[in-house]
């Protein structure tokens, strides 16, 4: 369950329809961060892909030892994995300069947005008409507490970001034929 923060000397008045737009808000909140993260694993692994190809030839016999012991392995963070990944693409030039500037910067927005919504809470605040808008609060790469609100022009936004990563990644795919 979310919780509802309540400003100090004030209540929360939940009648019938709150809850019920309260319960429907969780769940959809619950699916919405598990398709994100499960996103997210997709194009790691599509990232791994490409790390892999460009540095292991195929008939390698370290291969697997290189996927299981690096790739896969936790020692290795997705933004060292995204680094290396960005050099490849710009050494290997599989997307047009203009291309690499906004697809690098939604990868580096990607980490930053896979960390809050991998460790976050959600909680919710009710606002003057009764109704209860949701956050999500997380950690910023100051290291300071922060929040976000969850609005459906955040959405809007991270949903473009990730249409941006999703279509470059499936261009080098198909540029180096994986």
């Amino acid at each position: 369950m979310h919780g509802i923060r309540i400003p100090p000397k004030s209540a929360v008045k939940l009648g019938p329809e709150q809850l019920k737009e309260y319960n429907r808000q969780m769940h959809d909140l619950k699916y919405i961060r598990g398709h994100f993260i499960e996103l997210i694993i997709k194009i790691e692994e599509d990232i791994n892909k490409i790390i892999e190809k460009s540095m292991i030839s195929k008939k390698s016999r370290f291969k697997t030892v290189f996927s299981e012991k690096i790739l896969n392995s936790r020692s290795i963070s997705l933004k060292m994995k995204i680094d290396i990944f960005e050099e490849i693409v710009r050494g290997g030039k599989y997307l047009r300069q203009d291309e690499q500037e906004e697809f690098f910067k939604s990868l580096k927005t990607l980490i930053v947005e896979r960390n809050k919504w991998a460790h976050g809470p959600i909680f919710y605040q009710q606002d003057p008409n009764l109704k209860l808008q949701p956050y999500l609060q997380y950690i910023n790469t100051k290291g300071k507490p922060s929040e976000q609100k969850l609005t459906k022009e955040y959405f809007d936004g991270l949903n473009k970001k990730l249409q941006t990563i999703h279509e470059k990644i499936e261009k080098v795919l198909i540029e180096m034929k994986l």
